[in-house]
């Protein structure tokens, strides 16, 4: 299926506006809120690309495009955990979109005449593309739907274990990458190819690797996604705001209550099929419990939106 056009900015689609790879934009919390602790560093960008709004905002390609252009953040992540949200503020279409990482090595300006998807092309640099593939090394591989106009996607970049995990309108969607970060100075990215595109910057924030963030990820991963972690487990009301007002993104629910349960059979499922293997028969039902594996494996990282991550 053909992509809209870079050049002009005109989505070729009859989408009225939200381009046929997008869903209607969602009104998520109060932007204004959020912690902002880097920008776009306007001393650190490619020909075509405009800052405002504090910095907040980037606008690629105000009249035409001809190639790719790329700005990145103002702050190094070297070490602890980082989490930002990257809004889509105008249509998303053309050659690609994209939001990620890449080391001080990149060149942001190298592609300027030539459309690509950037981020990723090489060993420097991670990527995801609005078409819901993952970039790094010059290989693809798909972990969501695409995604459009109004959306907001979340990084979750954990350097202490050289891992980052991805977000969709606050829902998790999967680990897009895990190896080759760790000890890098890492500076967040985003690029595109398509006339009169937007990103922005809802939230940019960072915090130790410390033992109660640690415990926090272990309470999520026990709760059921339907569940809020803040709701499930009885918490002091200080502790409960302190938690919400840092971590809402980690401990929110992340997938329908329908899903929680399909889950729930398909481990029951597999606890009785290895309590009944038996050598004589395990080589018999060796497909079986690939299959109920491969069940557990869809069913666990589907966010419930039709998203599957790919490891």
């Amino acid at each position: 299926m053909a992509r809209s056009s870079d050049s002009d900015g005109r989505c070729r689609c009859n989408c009225h506006r939200v381009c046929k790879h997008g869903e209607t934009p969602t009104n998520l919390e109060d932007e204004d809120t959020h912690v902002i602790e880097w920008t776009w560093d306007s001393s650190l960008k490619s020909n075509n690309t405009e800052i405002f709004n504090n910095s907040l905002d980037v606008r690629f390609h105000k009249h035409f495009s001809n190639g790719t252009a790329a700005v990145r953040g103002s702050l190094p992540l070297t070490s602890h955990q980082h989490y930002w949200e990257i809004k889509m503020t105008t249509s998303v279409y053309g050659t690609d979109m994209m939001v990620g990482f890449g080391t001080e090595s990149v060149n942001l300006g190298e592609f300027s005449n030539r459309f690509c998807s950037f981020l990723g092309r090489d060993r420097e640099s991670w990527g995801l593309s609005y078409t819901g593939h993952l970039f790094h090394d010059g290989s693809q591989r798909r972990i969501c739907r695409s995604f459009g106009q109004g959306v907001t996607i979340g990084i979750h970049l954990d350097m202490w274990h050289g891992k980052m995990s991805l977000y969709r309108n606050n829902r998790f969607i999967g680990v897009g990458f895990s190896q080759g970060i760790r000890g890098k100075t890492i500076y967040p990215m985003v690029c595109s190819t398509a006339a009169r595109t937007g990103m922005k910057i809802v939230r940019s924030c960072s915090f130790p690797t410390s033992l109660q963030f640690m415990c926090c990820q272990v309470l999520r991963n026990y709760i059921p996604g339907d569940k809020d972690v803040g709701e499930a487990i009885n918490l002091a009301p200080g502790l409960k705001l302190f938690l919400f007002n840092n971590l809402d993104w980690l401990l929110r629910p992340y997938s329908p209550k329908n899903l929680s349960d399909t889950i729930n059979k398909i481990r029951k499922r597999t606890l009785k099929f290895a309590q009944s293997s038996t050598e004589e028969d395990e080589q018999n039902e060796t497909s079986d419990g690939k299959r109920l594996c491969t069940d557990i494996v869809c069913a666990e990282t589907s966010n419930g939106d039709g998203d599957h991550t790919l490891f």
